[in-house]
């Protein structure tokens, strides 16, 4: 594991962490010091996303069950940020999360413009597009192969808000009403990719949207509309680019986009996102979200062949996770200086990061970090002609991920191939299969035993 990954939301304070599952609203007028009124006007939204059980299927066929799950906490993070920022870039709350969908209110009475009903009508289908453009750009699932749709249904007029449950336990802020009942049939007459609203919402927007197709509720003959084109973007608002990021966008979201597109061997996109988390992590004076950037951008730098550059990022990040006694993450990063020092040349600093690595690996439990770490040891043994020692070790950090259900990274999977190869061309194919043969179950005391021996001893030449 080359990468540094953050437990998301760990330094907010208790205040922060109970905004963040309140509807935007609800927020608003508890900081008036007010309650939100039980009925208003305006427009309700519902958006489901479908394609989620096979793009599940997908990543765990290619990354692992254990890989697989990350991977897709991390999409799913990345996904709904993106869509929640269109709902309140447009002044809209998302009201509740049901399986893959989201339930968002647009009030007419915090609308802007003199007609309130109608501005909320055109800000709730202006939304509609922008979640599909964001759903069809999105960089994540676009370039994992599978394919996330999403259809979006929106009616409008009067809605009850109850907040219910017990307060001893847990209190759920909800939505009711004849509007909300619209909204669910026309979401049922509805496909993936499409956009259908009731007929109050097509009265108020007018000519504004095209409508594409009609749709006819048969139990209750309510009718719907199929719209298109339209406004997609809003006035004073580029169109979002691939790989540009979103200033909407938490820096935890925009850290973990990086990962994913980075994992994707989306280099120069994961720069983006990763450069502008760090800025926001600079603003803030968050002294481990820096470190992760600093560490991430190194292994971009690193994919890229920018072996210097990414050296500087790993140190500046070491100096803050030696500052903060983060000692798992500055043993993953030790790994990854070593690894770039000993691309450059610099044998004697790999060695001593590696080193450095190893004895804080000794001490604590890192699985991650060490199946890195043995493979890179690996790659130093064998630059030193220590060819069997170095596939002894491949084959340690082979099976440590094993082990642990890891699907080995492209720069893990790198290292052990090279490994392997000079091993090849410079062993007797006897000796050869002795050693790259498959071993016993991992055993860490041996493969740290090993990798000391490597890094101490002395270089064989041929």
């Amino acid at each position: 594991m080359v990468k540094l990954h953050e437990k998301r939301g760990r330094r907010m304070d208790d205040q922060r962490t109970l905004v963040s599952y309140l509807a935007e609203d609800r927020v608003h007028a508890m900081s008036c010091g007010e309650s939100l009124a039980p009925r208003s006007q305006g427009s309700a939204l519902f958006a489901d996303i479908s394609g989620f059980t096979a793009f599940t299927e997908g990543l765990r066929a290619r990354l692992g069950p254990r890989r697989g799950a990350e991977e897709l906490s991390l999409i799913l993070d990345a996904t709904y940020a993106a869509l929640i920022a269109e709902v309140e870039a447009e002044s809209g709350s998302v009201i509740c999360f049901a399986g893959d969908s989201i339930t968002c209110w647009f009030d007419a009475g915090i609308a802007a413009g003199t007609s309130g009903r109608r501005s909320a009508a055109g800000q709730a289908l202006r939304c509609a597009f922008a979640l599909q453009q964001a759903m069809a750009t999105n960089i994540v699932t676009k370039d994992a192969g599978e394919a996330l749709r999403i259809k979006v249904s929106v009616a409008s007029g009067e809605a009850s808000r109850i907040v219910a449950g017990d307060p001893a336990r847990q209190l759920h802020d909800t939505i009711g009403g004849l509007t909300i009942s619209r909204m669910v049939m026309g979401e049922q007459l509805a496909e993936s990719g499409q956009v259908i609203i009731d007929s109050s919402t097509g009265e108020l927007v007018g000519e504004a949207f095209h409508r594409v197709g009609e749709r006819m509720d048969p139990t209750s003959a309510e009718s719907f509309s199929l719209v298109d084109s339209g406004p997609r973007q809003r006035p004073g608002r580029a169109a979002p680019q691939r790989g540009a990021g979103s200033t909407a966008l938490d820096p935890d979201s925009l850290n973990n986009l990086g990962i994913l597109v980075m994992d994707q061997g989306n280099y120069d996109e994961a720069r983006l996102f990763l450069e502008e988390s760090l800025a926001l992590r600079r603003k803030m004076g968050d002294k481990s979200g820096i470190a992760f950037c600093l560490s991430n951008l190194g292994t971009v730098r690193h994919h890229l062949g920018l072996f210097s550059e990414a050296g500087t990022l790993f140190r500046e990040s070491m100096t803050l996770l030696r500052e903060l006694g983060d000692h798992s993450s500055l043993a993953m990063c030790l790994a990854n200086l070593g690894a770039v020092e000993g691309e450059r040349g610099n044998q004697d600093e790999a060695r001593s990061a590696f080193s450095e690595s190893l004895g804080i690996l000794s001490e604590i439990k890192g699985p991650q970090a060490a199946a890195w770490l043995l493979a890179c040891i690996g790659k130093y043994a064998s630059r030193r002609g220590r060819h069997e020692a170095s596939l002894r070790l491949a084959s340690a950090a082979t099976a440590l991920a094993a082990s642990i259900g890891l699907a080995l990274e492209p720069l893990a999977k790198a290292a052990i191939e090279s490994t392997r190869d000079a091993a090849r061309a410079a062993l007797e194919p006897a000796v050869f299969g002795r050693e790259e043969g498959p071993g016993a179950v991992f055993n860490e005391a041996v493969a740290f035993a090993e990798a000391r021996e490597a890094l101490e001893g002395q270089p064989i030449r041929p």
